[in-house]
């Protein structure tokens, strides 16, 4: 049985794979698919939808996954991510929500950037979640070892090096750090971190014990 929290969970196309145990069909194909999707996200969101309606309620729980979801335009309160159309059980409203779940990821940049970005979207965060109790910051799902070829792998750590900072110059006790999760260097199916079939199921049930 899940923890007895309300939980909101935000994050991007690696995390509905985790969150659904299942590889994101038109992502699959690797840079092609990213493309098709670049050119057409409707037809990314229709799909992703029509799997999260298919899905049960999680008690307490509900989910927004803004794809594409760099850390850098979570910094916008007027970011879309923060009500996107692609979404699993949502009935509570945000000053209802006891406990946030965020995933981190995005593109390669240097530590004091990580820590500015982290800083930013953790204020907006204690701002529309006024009953929070619990915030985790989880990083990108990345690899042992790490896999060169795929920015995922190679930006956990310095993901990971950046809520930890951050927690340990902050004094506020909801902040936590997430889940460090990793999967095989097989377990991808593109050089962004798009997880394949194995991957998702992987991280789907090591991820939901770790928030039960």
């Amino acid at each position: 049985m899940m923890k007895n929290l309300k939980t909101e969970f935000l994050g991007f196309s690696q995390s509905y794979q985790w969150y659904t145990g299942q590889p994101l069909s038109i992502l699959d194909s690797g840079i092609l698919g990213l493309i098709r999707f670049a050119l057409n996200p409707s037809v990314g969101f229709k799909s992703a939808n029509t799997f999260l309606k298919a899905m049960p309620l999680i008690e307490n729980w509900q989910a927004k996954f803004r794809f594409g979801g760099d850390l850098s335009g979570w910094k916008d309160i007027e970011y879309d991510g923060w009500n996107s159309p692609i979404s699993h059980g949502v009935r509570y409203e945000p000053d209802e929500i006891e406990r946030v779940i965020f995933n981190i990821s995005g593109k390669k940049r240097a530590p004091k950037e990580w820590d500015e970005d982290i800083k930013s979207v953790v204020s907006i965060i204690l701002s529309k979640y006024k009953s929070l109790s619990e915030l985790y910051l989880q990083p990108v799902i990345g690899s042992q070892p790490v896999n060169e070829k795929v920015r995922a792998s190679k930006n956990q750590k310095n993901i990971s090096e950046a809520i930890e900072r951050f927690i340990k110059s902050n004094t506020n006790p909801k902040i936590r750090l997430g889940a460090i999760f990793c999967v095989g260097t097989t377990d991808f199916s593109d050089r962004v971190g798009h997880l394949n079939e194995m991957g998702a199921k992987k991280a789907n049930e090591f991820l939901f014990q770790f928030y039960a």
